[in-house]
């Protein structure tokens, strides 16, 4: 239960069909009023404020006495009058239960009107809970007054403690006997008695209670979508921020050695013009040849160490080049394929995947059998295969393409990769406002020939590729 009372309006008519809650939030304030000015701990939650009051009143039960020759009405209307003595100003709180209840409904209601625009007018904190319809539009139509309403249950016939301000409740009298077990003749018979203008209220209020609760319960699955997406977006600049500063680290190294170098590579050419204009003319060609042959020692030993960098980056297996050969079958580890090897280059083989072809490095592939297939003699391939499979890669790029324009190229190359053999591959869209990505999504999830697909790793485009399997 959330209530607020006393900052834009000072008075709080609550409305909905019995055991709904009404007298709960009516209580509710009340107690947790007096235990916080009591010193003692209130369940609410963190965030909470609460009101100081010299004085509080409350106006519930039934107090009828035959003693005292008091009815329903008049045990209510004793404590009302001793309440509007007493209350004075804005230090009071009033709480008033079923006001105006046990008389003649028109009678009632207009008591009722006329007391809560007396305490409006002292500036009393006041909360009431009505049935009448007169007071519902009363506060709608009164600056300072609210209506709030309680939400029921009509599948378990129970409340559910939420109180909406800002809209009146309905009775549910009809739907509440219905559900009891009331005779429907008796309930459409009811109906009759009703007056047109108000059926259409009791049926605007039930309407617009429905789209309020099916308005919350689409807000929270929003915000739960939008917390999703803000944690995917903090990954991702994180990672981007982790790339960044590797990237800026591995530039200011490069930097420094190269300045290094550049620093060392000008000392030494002084030293050599200072050596040639010191030494004799039949010194200088000797002079020279040693230089040449310094420098080029050093460009060598400068292609070397790269050539180790190189390595350290694409770490190599320790399988030679003779331990492939042509036609034994392998496996290709990044792409999960499986083929024969046509033919050897140095660190690369030809290897055949279906009808594509595609030389790869020695260190992507993985013997799985020493059978070895006969090579087919790529003259008798067929050249429309052949050209197709040449032309095939792994990944295809949307980005840039309408949604029409993206689903036209996708088919065409779902296509190509199917005629190739390959049974996995990555569509690259990108992110921008995401129509061609749930295009492409939707149009995968509609086509038998794909067994799954997701979207990829980090460093391999994250939300704005996704990875497809045959």
């Amino acid at each position: 239960i959330s209530i607020n009372l006393g900052i834009d309006f000072d008075t709080l008519v609550i409305t909905g069909p019995n055991t709904g809650g009404k007298t709960v939030s009516l209580k509710t304030l009340g107690l947790l009023t007096l235990m916080a000015q009591g010193g003692l701990q209130i369940p609410a939650a963190p965030e909470s404020e609460i009101g100081i009051f010299s004085k509080v009143f409350c106006e519930l039960g039934d107090e009828q006495s035959i003693e005292q020759s008091l009815s329903t009405f008049s045990s209510h209307m004793t404590q009302i009058i001793k309440i509007l003595a007493a209350a004075d100003g804005e230090d009071c709180l009033v709480l008033m239960d079923e006001l105006g209840a046990g008389t003649d409904p028109t009678e009632g209601a207009a008591l009722a009107m006329s007391i809560l625009s007396h305490l409006h007018g002292l500036g009393v904190r006041t909360l009431a809970t009505t049935h009448y319809s007169e007071l519902k539009a009363f506060a709608y139509e009164t600056p300072g007054i609210q209506n709030a309403a309680v939400e029921f249950s009509l599948e378990t016939l129970q409340p559910t403690y939420r109180l909406t301000i800002g809209l009146p409740g309905s009775s549910q009298a009809f739907q509440i006997a219905s559900k009891l077990g009331l005779p429907e003749f008796l309930i459409e018979h009811a109906k009759d008695y009703i007056s047109v203008e108000n059926a259409k209220v009791e049926e605007m209020l039930r309407a617009i209670e429905a789209d309020r609760k099916q308005a919350r319960d689409d807000r929270l699955l929003g915000e739960a979508a939008r917390a999703r997406g803000e944690n995917y977006q903090s990954q991702y600049e994180s990672e981007l921020e982790k790339l960044q500063r590797e990237k800026a680290a591995i530039i200011r190294e490069a930097k420094a050695e190269a300045r290094k170098m550049l620093l060392e590579a000008r000392r030494e050419s002084e030293n050599l013009l200072r050596s040639i204009r010191e030494a004799p003319p039949e010194e200088l060609n000797q002079l020279v040849n040693d230089a040449r042959k310094k420098l080029t020692t050093k460009l060598d030993n400068l292609d070397q160490e790269l050539a180790g960098a190189r390595e350290q980056k694409t770490p190599t297996t320790s399988i030679s080049k003779e331990t492939f050969q042509a036609g034994l079958r392998v496996k290709v580890k990044s792409l999960n394929q499986k083929g024969h090897i046509i033919s050897v280059n140095r660190a690369e083989a030809l290897v055949q995947l279906g009808v594509l072809k595609m030389n790869l490095p020695l260190s992507d592939l993985e013997i799985i059998a020493e059978q070895k297939v006969k090579v087919i003699n790529q003259n008798r391939t067929s050249k429309a295969g052949l050209t197709t499979a040449q032309r095939v890669t792994t990944e295809i790029s949307l980005r840039g393409l309408t949604v029409d324009e993206a689903l036209y190229q996708l088919e065409k190359y779902l296509d190509q990769v199917v005629l190739a053999g390959l049974t996995k591959f990555r569509v690259i869209h990108g992110k921008g406002t995401g129509a061609v990505r749930q295009a492409v999504h939707n149009y995968l999830k509609g086509n038998p020939q794909i067994k799954a697909f997701y979207f990829a790793q980090q460093n391999e485009g994250g939300l704005g590729a996704t990875v497809v399997e045959i």
